[in-house]
């Protein structure tokens, strides 16, 4: 298992690549996000092996629920098996999700405006790999999609830099994503960017 695991871990590194090259982040810092990550992955395998995990009922075949939190996921496993990703290959295709997410959030917190770059690496160091953080974003289920989607919607709310646009692509789809994982986180994010636009 862990090496069905690791095998595709290794083999999505290039997608991996090719998705965070346009943020201004280091290949060696976003290896190091992927890798560690990775060492997290096999701890999970584990504990889930041994516990109760939701990632046990989307590796076994969940029950098809709608296109709403569950069965979004259920049908995203589903595609992903027609790449020949199943199994506990899934953690490698969940644990991109959260990787990916986790580049965003240390772009997001590098582009704000914190006096001291010592201090913002220190910021950015402390949320990227928190191990709590890591760990609960990278099995399957909705946890790493939703970080990715809320990380990447941050990302996009501190790159605005015009108060004047109204409409911004970027959060309009991480807000139909995540109205689609968990209505209710959506609907906070709605919250949220209306009143960047009001206060």
């Amino acid at each position: 298992m862990y090496l069905e695991y690791l095998i595709v871990a290794i083999g999505l590194i290039p997608i991996y690549i090719f998705i965070i090259r346009k943020l201004n982040l280091k290949l060696s810092t976003a290896l190091y996000i992927y890798s560690y990550r990775a060492l997290f992955s096999l701890v999970y395998i584990f504990y889930a092996n041994n516990n109760p995990a939701d990632a046990n009922m989307y590796i076994m075949g969940g029950e098809k629920t709608g296109i709403i939190g569950t069965g979004f996921v259920n049908r995203l496993v589903d595609i992903s098996g027609f790449f020949n990703i199943r199994g506990y290959s899934l953690y490698s295709l969940f644990g991109l999700f959260g990787a990916v997410g986790c580049c965003y959030l240390y772009c997001a917190i590098k582009n704000c405006d914190i006096s001291g770059s010592k201090k913002l690496n220190t910021v950015s160091l402390l949320f990227c790999f928190l191990p709590s953080l890591t760990f609960w974003t990278l099995a399957p289920g909705k946890d790493s999609i939703i970080f990715l989607v809320i990380s990447y919607a941050l990302y996009s709310y501190v790159k605005l830099d015009d108060n004047s646009i109204k409409i911004n692509l970027n959060i309009i789809i991480s807000i139909l994503a995540l109205i689609l994982i968990r209505p209710h986180v959506g609907g906070a994010l709605v919250i949220s960017y209306i009143l960047f636009f009001t206060t």
